[in-house]
Order: structure tokens, then sequence, then C-alpha cells
């Protein structure tokens, strides 16, 4: 049976008044969903029905970040616990746990809750069963070689994710991908091309559920072997640049070296024109039309 309003009320009222939330790096993350930020006002309006029922609804949309659905389930708990249903509350409780070990409740969170995020975060301490990634990989790896990545988690809350997603990204903006369905433990086989020369590789794997909520992330970096590969359209190296050859010099001629009138451009000009005149007068009267015409001549020659 459902405890008086009165409850949820003044757990509604304090968290208005002193403006508390849970500490997970100040709030919701950046970026988030829609329907996540609609939660999140209707939290701090201190609407909280209707904020528990927008975090399971983003929940159940998909595409959250870790602390995202730590702090999704952490306050799907804490109104739960409000209005007297216990046991949801604790499985939501434990839920935020296995992500996060230290998630806090708001101060004024009510004695149920609180009694029920203590509990839950004393049995993930007890059985030690925190979900996490592990990545292992080589530091420096050949250019264009393969290699493998292993990834590795927990037993038990691995049973939670439905697969693990792998991407690399050279720093192109166009990442590698891969995903392989949840285990304890995975090994990724990246292929060679991925190891451009000179690169410095960003390895990021997903521990996502069904959902593709991520429910942890690990990173790692390697770095490819040789030097950079220059980008499309990058200048050549200079010893490939062919230098450019200027014309050679006319040689100059003994007048022009003696200085003078000679040694100007003005007399060649003059020659020029001279000899131009000459072979004009010359082929005017070669060209001129004879009176001596003969039968069977050519027209014209007539």
């Amino acid at each position: 049976m459902r405890p008086p309003r009165s409850g949820l009320g003044r757990l509604s009222c304090a968290l208005v008044v002193a403006g508390l939330a849970l500490s997970l790096g100040g709030g919701s993350a950046f970026g988030a969903p829609k329907t996540f930020g609609q939660a999140d006002a209707a939290w701090h309006k201190g609407e909280l029905e209707q904020a528990m029922a927008l975090y399971e609804k983003a929940l159940e949309q998909g595409g959250l970040e870790p602390a995202e659905v730590v702090l999704a389930y952490s306050r799907i708990g804490t109104v739960q616990g409000a209005l007297g249903d216990e046991n949801a509350a604790l499985s939501a409780f434990r839920t935020a746990a296995m992500l996060d070990p230290a998630f806090e409740l708001p101060a004024d969170a009510g004695p149920v809750a609180k009694k029920l995020h203590a509990r839950a975060r004393a049995e993930a301490e007890k059985n030690d069963e925190y979900l996490s990634l592990s990545l292992s990989v080589p530091e420096e790896v050949p250019a264009r070689q393969p290699f493998s990545v292993v990834v590795v988690m927990p037993p038990n809350p691995a049973a939670l994710v439905n697969e693990v997603v792998l991407s690399i990204d050279d720093g192109s903006g166009k990442p590698w991908k891969q995903k392989l369905e949840a285990a304890p433990e995975l090994t990724f086989e990246v292929p060679g091309k991925v190891a451009v020369s000179g690169a410095r590789l960003v390895l990021v794997a997903r521990a996502l559920d069904g959902r593709k909520n991520a429910w942890a992330v690990a990173e790692a970096k390697v770095t490819v072997e040789g030097a950079p590969v220059p980008a499309a359209g990058s200048m050549v190296d200079e010893e490939e640049k062919t230098p450019f050859e200027e014309p050679a010099a006319r040689p100059r001629s003994p007048k022009q070296d003696q200085g003078g009138f000679f040694s100007g451009s003005t007399p060649w000009i003059l020659g020029g024109a001279a000899a131009a005149v000459v072979t004009g007068v010359v082929l005017f009267f070669a060209l001129q039309p004879t009176d001596d015409v003969r039968v069977g001549a050519p027209s014209w020659q007539r």
C-alpha cells in the first residue's frame, strides 16, 4: 500500500527549495537525448513522478552515456522509495551501484531511499561486482600490420551487456568500428589498413545494453610506427621538385661590348627595316607580267 502523498510532496519541496541533485559530475551529460533532458527538467521542478516516468522512457529509447544511466536509475529508485515501492527502489539502486559504486542520493531523499541506497552500495562492495572494461593492446604497432585488442569485463555484470563496440580513430574523422556479442573476454582483430604509418590511434570500447545505452566505456591509445603519411593534396617532397630553368642568354657581339651606337638595339632595328624594303622591291619587279604571251603556256603566264 502506498504511503500518503505528503511524503513525496515533502521530498519534492525539499529538492526544489534546496536545488539538490545527485552528485554525478554536475548533473546530466552534455548533449543528452531529448527525453532525458525533459526528465531532468521535471526533476528540478519537483515533478518527481513525471520525472521518473521520463527517465524510464529515456532508458527505453536508448542512446544514454554511463553517467546518464546511473543518474536515471538512482533518481527512479529515489522516487520509488518515497512511494513505498522498496523492491523496485532496491533493484534500481543495485543497478546504479553496479555501474558506479560511489553514486549518491540527495540529502533529503527520505529515510527509505537512504536505507536502500546504503544496502545496494554495501552489496556491490561486498561482492566486488562492478561493471568495468579493460583494454589490452600494444603501445606501438608496425605500420600496415594487423593487431589484436582484448576487452575484459567481470563475468556477472557482463550478463547485463548485449554487445561491445570497439571504435578506432586515426584523426581522419572516419573511425573503424567492430562489434562483438558480450562475453567476459573478447578479442577484436584489427586489419592492417587501420594502422596508418605514423598515426596516433585512439581506441574506445563501449559496453551497450539492448537499447544501445552505454553502461561502461574504456579508452586506450596506440602509436603506429613510421613517418606520417602526407594527406591528399599535400606538397611533394623537395627532392621531387624540378627546378625552374632560366633561358640561356644570347651572346653579345664585340661591338655591343665596345659600347657606342652599335652597342644598343637601334642599328639592328634599322638594318632589319632596310632589308625588308629591298626584299619588297625585288619581289615587285619579279612578279610583274610580261608582254610576251606564248601559246601553250600556263594560264598564269598569259
